[in-house]
């Protein structure tokens, strides 16, 4: 929120890095946590909300994918509250990075940033969506594999 009176309000733009660790965790959630992570009128105190009880109850929790499945509701949120900006989230993919070092990445730093540039540059339809590392559109309750149709829906 401190960099929004920075950006253009006409034309600014954000782009939230986010992971398909979101929807995967969105897709294994309670109703009651998946009704609030894919509400398009979703508030922050929701958000909120569903944290302080994460923390407060941290049994079974999956805290990376969570944490991307908040920040694609907060994008949504963000989004709402903030019409004329272009406000959306992607993930990079599953890039051989430090962090992913093991775990059985392979595509290069530079394929991750397809997604992100596209959500800078692109010409966008709708406001408020996740997209997947190849760019195309993709929902906030289950896995879309690069190449897979995109997703149409709210």
């Amino acid at each position: 929120n401190a960099f929004m009176p920075l950006l253009d309000q006409e034309s600014g733009r954000i782009v939230n890095t986010a992971s398909a660790s979101g929807p995967m965790f969105v897709a294994r959630c309670s109703d009651q946590q998946r009704k609030v992570l894919t509400d398009p009128g979703v508030s922050w105190e929701e958000i909120e909300s569903l944290m302080q009880q994460a923390i407060a109850n941290p049994a079974g929790m999956e805290p990376y994918g969570f944490s991307k499945a908040c920040l694609n509701a907060y994008t949504m949120y963000l989004a709402r509250t903030h019409p004329n900006l272009a406000i959306n989230s992607c993930t990079p993919g599953f890039i051989d990075t430090d962090i992913t070092a093991g775990m059985g990445a392979t595509r290069p730093p530079e394929e991750g940033t397809k997604a992100a540039i596209y959500c800078l540059m692109g010409d966008l339809e709708g406001n408020g969506r996740y997209y997947g590392s190849d760019a195309v559109r993709s929902p906030l309750d289950r896995y879309r594999g690069p190449g897979d149709p995109p997703y149409v829906g709210p």
